[in-house]
């Protein structure tokens, strides 16, 4: 049996499309993988972003909840705000008074007067529960 040689030529035409859909393949699998990591990336600042606003409702809430409450000491105090000014009106039906804004209130700039006198949130609370404020003013001076 005598040598054979082979075909060269053929042999480096298949290997050469044999690298060819090697590297075709490890094309589309980088391509692939930098979407992957583009997609990782997106997802992560979503869930991030998600967070905040989550974040930002709780805050939100929370500052709602708290103005309510404070919508409703305010409406208190002008209910028994009101309630002593007609109680004075009918001694001086002249006398002015004025009540200051939900948005004074919220600052702390809180001084209701009734003519030249000031009252406070304490001294207000105390007519709506019945008590005289002068009794306040008493206890303290005996203190």
């Amino acid at each position: 049996m005598a040598y054979r040689s082979k075909n060269v030529g053929k042999s480096i035409k298949k290997a050469s499309q044999s690298k060819d859909v090697v590297n075709q393949a490890l094309s589309k699998a980088f391509e692939s993988l930098k979407d992957f990591e583009v997609r990782e990336k997106s997802t992560a600042e979503r869930k991030k972003t998600l967070e905040g606003i989550k974040d930002i409702n709780y805050v939100y809430n929370y500052l709602e909840l708290e103005d309510e409450s404070q919508r409703s000491d305010y409406k208190s105090l002008q209910s028994s705000f009101e309630k002593l000014v007609s109680e004075k009106m009918i001694k001086d039906p002249n006398l002015k008074s004025k009540f200051p804004t939900f948005e004074e209130y919220k600052k702390g700039n809180f001084k209701p007067s009734i003519g030249d006198q000031y009252y406070n949130e304490t001294s207000l609370n105390l007519h709506r529960a019945g008590l005289d404020p002068s009794l306040l003013d008493l206890l303290k001076k005996g203190m």
